[in-house]
């Protein structure tokens, strides 16, 4: 499923730095990530992987700094991802046939 940066933040419950406007298709690890993939980083030690990876969009808790990217800002950034992930990744409910009702 596509959706922005901005509305998966707001799925998770996130605040989003940056253009809430790109398109997100997916998730991946840093190094394996393409530019429309999500990532998160859950500690500054990680931050120069996700700099350097080609994903435009990061979920970090905030005192992060992510130059260059979409930054979604949680305080639990693992579980936004999670979240984020399920929403991405997972189909859309089918939507169930309608019946017309006649009257009587």
């Amino acid at each position: 499923m596509i959706s922005t940066a901005r509305d998966v933040a707001q799925a998770v419950g996130a605040k989003v730095e940056g253009d809430g406007s790109w398109e997100l298709t997916g998730v991946a690890a840093p190094e394996r990530a393409g530019s429309h993939d999500l990532i998160y980083v859950e500690t500054a030690k990680h931050a120069e992987r996700a700099v350097a990876s080609a994903a435009a969009c990061v979920v970090a808790r905030e005192g992060i700094d992510l130059v260059g990217k979409t930054v979604l800002r949680n305080a639990q950034p693992k579980v936004a991802f999670a979240k984020a992930a399920a929403m991405l990744l997972l189909p859309e409910p089918a939507v169930p046939e309608t019946r017309m009702l006649l009257p009587l």
